[in-house]
């Protein structure tokens, strides 16, 4: 099972793991408009993942009206046109691909004096949020470096499978030279392309316990191994994640605060038993494990891995005595909840 798939929500604190232009389209400076401009719908690609590449270039067309020469808007190799405006704040872009919706806005950052908005003299900046997702991929306007940069980034998922989707366009990148970034595309373009990569370097999805397997490559952002545990015991699986970090950690802590969660077990193992260490002003969570049950004997199971695991990592085997337990049912959901505080004496 892959926690990119498979990720899980602790209900009570943060995890502490986490788990990447047509030639019969109307001119920029055509008076006529075929879309409200009320109806924009914003892209669904969130700020921190919009890493666009924009500059504007000088159009083959004229205006109609002054007969100059204007300039087309190029976002992540998209071609916009520029759409009459009175807003001297605010200006339009509309798709130059004929059938296309999307637009895109800019905010003017400085104009002369009386001078008017589709003049070549003003700056502006372009609103990332307002770049909406096209319907059709864009024309390769990067001398081929698209193609290149597509080929590399497979390279780096098939090294690194597991990467984030903004670390593998990163990595990618750096295969075009600085001074054309501005000719490909950015995340928002190579992202699907990096998801599609990533699922087929994945392992499928299991249907029960007895079929999760986590690859052995897992790391944390610290870079540390986590699957701690992933075992059949006695016909049970049991997984547990944490880092040795952790464990040393967990080994040397006086006291045990443990809870059971059952909505975040994802339907393959029945609850979710996390290892608190206690501390002010919140619990610090170390070990993560995954269980079939929530009997006594498979909590038995459990706890003969973890100290066998303290032995290896840390040379030391807690000795363990159960100061409480308590089981309580929520009535809505006829889930059972268990909180226990063990105290280990090292």
């Amino acid at each position: 099972m892959s926690l990119a798939f498979h990720g899980f929500d602790y209900q009570d604190g943060a995890a502490l793991y986490s788990w990447d232009g047509s030639s019969d389209r109307p001119s920029e400076y055509d008076n006529s408009s075929s879309e409200d401009e009320n109806s924009d719908v914003l892209s669904e690609i969130s700020e921190s993942e919009l890493q666009m590449h924009w500059r504007f270039v000088p159009s083959t067309r004229k205006s109609k009206r002054t007969g100059k020469v204007g300039k087309i808007l190029i976002i992540d190799g998209y071609k916009y046109w520029r759409r009459p405006t009175s807003n001297k704040q605010r200006i339009r872009y509309i798709c130059a691909t004929q059938g296309c919706k999307a637009t895109a806005y800019t905010d003017v950052a400085h104009v002369q004096p009386n001078a008017p908005v589709d003049c070549d003299e003003i700056d502006e900046i372009l609103d990332q949020q307002s770049v909406q997702v096209h319907d059709h991929s864009p024309p390769d306007v990067s001398d081929g470096w698209n193609r290149v940069l597509a080929h590399r980034i497979k390279q780096v998922i098939s090294e690194n499978p597991f990467h984030s989707a903004s670390v593998v366009y990163d990595e990618a990148v750096k295969i075009v030279p600085t001074e054309l970034y501005c000719q490909v595309g950015g995340l928002a373009r190579f992202g699907p392309l990096i998801y599609r990569e990533r699922a087929a370097h994945m392992p499928p999805n299991p249907e029960s316990a007895a079929e999760v397997d986590f690859p052995d490559e897992l790391q944390d952002f610290a870079k540390e191994p986590f699957v701690l545990i992933n075992e059949m015991v006695a016909n049970e699986r049991i997984v547990v994640l944490a880092t040795n970090s952790a464990m040393h950690q967990f080994v040397e802590a006086k006291t045990w605060i443990i809870d059971g969660t059952f909505n975040a077990a994802s339907g393959i193992f029945d609850q979710l038993l996390v290892f608190h260490k206690p501390g002010t002003p919140v619990n610090t969570p170390l070990v993560f494990a995954f269980l079939e049950g929530r009997s006594a004997a498979t909590y038995e199971k459990l706890m003969f891995l973890l100290h066998n695991k303290c032995l290896k990592i840390c040379q030391k085997k807690p000795q363990v005595q159960t100061a409480k337990y308590i089981t309580t049912y929520v009535s809505s959901t006829t889930a059972r909840v268990s909180c226990a505080v063990w105290i280990s004496y090292n």
